[in-house]
């Protein structure tokens, strides 16, 4: 809240939460979300985590790994079993999911990375609280109609990271993906730093979660895991992008330069990090997070007839006007999930297709086009996508059946091998 003239503001923030789905809400102010949103996406959210991952790729080939074997150490293993264990257990179960031998591993990592990331994040901070960053974007306006921005992922790493989503989604790839325990520990430290410089800013524990952990692991950060840094910075706005492009390469010699050097000397240990890890406040804040955690997660994609656009709109996407079929095929839109959707719902009307005993309404689309609209994976299938039947039961993306997604047989367990949380994505476009 900015400013509460009648003592209502609060009220009616909660009421506008409430009816557009959204399944955590905390409060803020304008001039704290300014900062704590503009910060995020150059920090962990985007700019960092590329950084990141340009810095493991880099370490992972100097240790004698084939450049396919360090995009997955260094990215995939980002992008897939360590998001998912924090958005299912948390930083500090990402450590205890560990073997004993790994937990060393992750320690140490963790000591050496910290204090690095927290200089940039500290440098990265100050430049949005100044309003330099903001000018920065200002300015930049005049350069691009000169400049255009370039692309962000024409180099050696990402063009093997092609290679390696195309094994993944030829059936090869998820079950495979090592949880790096010197990935984590990196990506770990950034994060927690990142947590410790907005709390000592001021920012509340429940915006302080969303910025660092919920929008990077459930939102923003499993783009890059879909098809690579360029579709998850250049998905975001224009003032996301600059920045992302901006502040990547410093996170990126600030992990090279500092935490790279502690790590080949044998070092990065430290007590007192450690400790403060493992006692962080953060940790009872992602777990009330988590317990508020939607039970369903849908990424919907693809090029799609417009009975399905219908299904679409009527679960909160609304397709912008002029939008081509090259647009659909390349971007990935996602719906939110409640409990049940009603029998008498506009969707039920609008398909004219029989509820099932629940009060669920069935949509059948042709197999192509199910397959197409579609892309909600459980448990370890690794298939284009599966539905539930109207009986609750789960069957695959081929089946001209389909359950609504706001029903009961979409129940995600946290082992499935990749989600988006569509809450976050439908929220905040950036």
């Amino acid at each position: 809240m900015e400013q509460d003239i009648d003592g209502k503001a609060t009220d009616f923030a909660l009421a506008w939460s409430i009816g557009l789905g959204a399944p955590f809400t905390f409060m803020t102010t304008l001039e704290r979300e300014y900062k704590s949103d503009i910060f995020g996406e150059r920090a962990i959210l985007l700019g960092g985590v590329h950084g990141i991952v340009e810095f493991l790729f880099r370490h992972y080939q100097a240790a004698g790994m084939t450049p396919e074997e360090a995009f997955v150490h260094s990215t995939e293993s980002v992008t897939d079993p360590i998001l998912r264990t924090i958005s299912c257990s948390g930083i500090k179960g990402l450590c205890e999911s560990l073997p004993e031998k790994d937990k060393a591993v992750f320690r140490r990592a963790y000591g050496a990375a910290y204090a690095p990331s927290y200089e940039i994040h500290y440098e990265n901070y100050s430049e949005v609280a100044s309003g330099n960053e903001i000018r920065s974007v200002i300015l930049s306006d005049e350069r691009m109609k000169k400049i255009p921005m370039g692309k962000i992922d024409g180099t050696t790493k990402w063009k093997v990271g092609e290679k390696v989503r195309a094994a993944r989604v030829a059936g090869k790839g998820d079950a495979a993906i090592p949880l790096d325990p010197f990935t984590a520990g990196v990506y770990a430290a950034s994060m927690m730093a990142q947590i410790d410089l907005l709390a000592e800013r001021g920012h509340a524990y429940s915006e302080i979660v969303n910025e660092s952990v919920i929008e990077a692991v459930d939102s923003l950060n499993p783009f890059m895991h879909y098809k690579g840094v360029a579709f998850m910075v250049d998905n975001c706005s224009i003032t996301a992008r600059l920045g992302a492009r901006k502040w990547a390469p410093r996170y990126d010699y600030l992990l090279t330069q500092q935490a790279e050097p502690l790590w080949a000397g044998g070092k990065g240990e430290s007590e007192a990090v450690w400790t403060r890890f493992l006692d962080h406040p953060v940790h009872e804040a992602l777990a009330a997070a988590a317990s508020m955690r939607p039970s369903v997660d849908i990424a919907v994609r693809g090029l799609v007839s417009s009975a399905a656009r219908d299904a679409f709109q009527e679960f909160g996407h609304r397709e912008p006007a002029g939008r081509t079929a090259a647009d659909r095929r390349s971007s990935t839109r996602f719906v939110q999930p409640t409990d049940v959707l009603p029998s008498n719902s506009i969707f039920g009307a609008r398909s004219a297709k029989p509820t099932n005993a629940a009060g669920k309404a069935v949509i059948s689309l042709a197999p192509e086009e199910a397959a197409a609209a579609f892309d909600v994976r459980l448990g370890e299938t690794g298939k284009g996508g599966i539905a539930g039947r109207a009986d609750g039961t789960i069957v695959d993306a081929d089946s001209e059946s389909f359950t609504h997604p706001r029903g009961e047989g979409w129940q995600r367990p946290c082992s499935h091998p990749w989600w988006h949380r569509s809450a976050s994505c439908s929220r905040r476009r950036r």
